[in-house]
Formats: C-alpha cells, structure tokens, sequence
C-alpha cells in the first residue's frame, strides 16, 4: 500500500520531532522547537486516526458489519 500524502505529512512530521529532540540534546537549538514539532505530530497522528477510523467504517458497512 503505497503512502498518501497525507501519510507522508505524518512521517514527516515525526521526522521532524525526532531531528528536534536529537539536535536539542547534542546541546543546540533546533529550527523548529521541541514542542512546536511535537505537537505538529500529533494533530498530524490524530488525522491519521480520523482517516483510519473511517476507513474501517466504510469498509464494515460493505460487508454488512
């Protein structure tokens, strides 16, 4: 399954924390703060989650679940 766009957004996002904890504990001062990039990640995971959440649905109601 090839990732969206939207996926990408979240990976991205993820990446961007995770540079931003590294570089903060080597000492320096990322571009973007710890905080501002974690909580880009998570409104990006809870995205992620919506469209989880109905494409589960979607796919219950085909088969009459």
């Amino acid at each position: 399954m090839a990732a969206t766009a939207e996926d990408r957004k979240l990976l991205d996002a993820i990446a961007t924390y995770a540079a931003a904890v590294q570089v903060e504990k080597e000492g320096a001062v990322p571009e973007k703060s710890v905080d501002d990039a974690a909580a880009e990640a998570l409104v990006e995971l809870d995205k992620f989650t919506v469209r989880v959440a109905q494409a589960v649905a979607a796919r219950q109601n085909a088969h009459g679940v």
